[in-house]
Parts: structure tokens; sequence; C-alpha cells
């Protein structure tokens, strides 16, 4: 998209931003209810062991697969039963970032980074309490405890890689190494050769060395 189109796409999208927008509240709702669900789910728990730990790891692969599938085979694939995660993240998305134009120019514009504030809770009661729960029944129940924990986890770590991915330049959380590898990770991904065959990863690059589609920075 030539730079004259994707200022014209950003002034467009903007507009229709509603006015009763608060990026604020937007990622308020997102990452405090990260902390309180992990908190919730921490506390519901209890005869914690150190073995428990690889089913938090379990989970957090589990969702950066999941955040991959999602990513590379329904937000870059027009599906009939889920246009509107293809028209959040292709059209919108990808049309309002380009790898040579790479990052917000204001907090409203996080309205087009962050997941509908609504995704949180789906992932939640369908994906996080359910499987944490047949953990728990498989193994031990701290165990699908702390496996739920690392679904929610890897759904906040997402959120957050993203959102800096997309600050300014000048921002110093986009110099922090592990940022600042991921920032680039994704820019490859915003390039428009590249974008439909590499880098679906946000938060860190697990499934993309998995399936073979990972693309050095």
């Amino acid at each position: 998209m030539p730079a004259s189109s994707r200022y014209a796409f950003r002034q467009r999208y903007r507009k229709s931003i509603s006015r009763h927008y608060s990026p604020w509240l937007h990622a308020g709702f997102v990452y405090t209810g990260v902390a309180i669900t992990l908190a919730v789910l921490w506390h519901s728990g209890e005869g914690y062991q150190w073995k428990h730990g690889f089913a938090a790891l379990a989970g957090l692969l589990l969702f950066n697969i999941g955040e991959y599938i999602a990513h590379r085979w329904l937000g870059h694939h027009k599906r009939a039963w889920a246009q509107l995660f293809y028209q959040r993240h292709t059209v919108d998305h990808h049309g309002f970032f380009h790898h040579d134009d790479y990052t917000i120019d204001t907090v409203r514009d996080w309205r087009v980074v962050l997941f509908p504030a609504f995704l949180l809770p789906a992932v939640i009661v369908v994906f996080a309490l359910p499987l944490g729960w047949l953990v728990g029944q498989v193994w031990q129940p701290a165990a699908g405890v702390v496996f739920s924990m690392g679904i929610v986890f890897g759904y906040g770590l997402y959120e957050v890689v993203h959102l800096i991915d997309h600050l300014p330049d000048h921002n110093r959380l986009t110099q922090l190494p592990g940022f600042r590898f991921m920032r680039e990770h994704h820019r490859k991904h915003h390039h428009p050769k590249w974008s439909r065959h590499y880098n679906f990863n946000v938060s860190f690059p697990f499934a993309d060395f998995l399936f073979g589609s990972y693309l050095k920075p």
C-alpha cells in the first residue's frame, strides 16, 4: 500500500472510532483483567508443588500455539465464520501498520492494536478454565489451576508485547532486549512480502520455530 493510501486509511479508521472510546479504559480492562484473573486463580488452589510449574509452562506454550494458529489461518485467510477476526487483523491492523510505517501516533491508535475487550473473558471461559479443569482431573487440581494461569498469562503477554511492538521508536520500552527482538520479529511480519508466510507469533516465536515459519529479524 503506498504511503499516501496508508495515510488516508489511517485517517478513515481514526474517524470511525467512537468518540466514547477510551484507550486507557480498554488497556486497563485488559491488563487489570489479566492480573485479577491470575490472582483469583492462584488463590483458588492449594498444595502447589514445584512440578506444577511444568503445567504452567504447558499452558503458556499451548496459548502460544493457539495464538499462532488463529493468527496464521484466521487472521490471514478469510473464513465465513471468522470474518470479524480477518477484518480486524488483515484489513484494519495490516492496513494501518506497514513494516516501514510501524508505530502508533496517539493513544487512540491502541484501538487497532489491542484485542477487543470481550476476547479476554471469552478465552478464560472457553479455553483456560475448561482445559485447566481437564488437567486437574488427569493430574492434580493444583496443576489444573496453574495450567489455566499459563493460558491467561500468555494472553496478557501477547497484549503487552504487541502494544510495545507498535510504540514509537523513542519509547524506552522498545529498547529492552526481549521486547526489541520481538518488535523486529513482528516488523518483518508486517512486510507485505512476508505477512502471509512468516513470523506469526507475537509474544515469543515458539510456534514459528515449531512450524518452520520463523524469519530472522
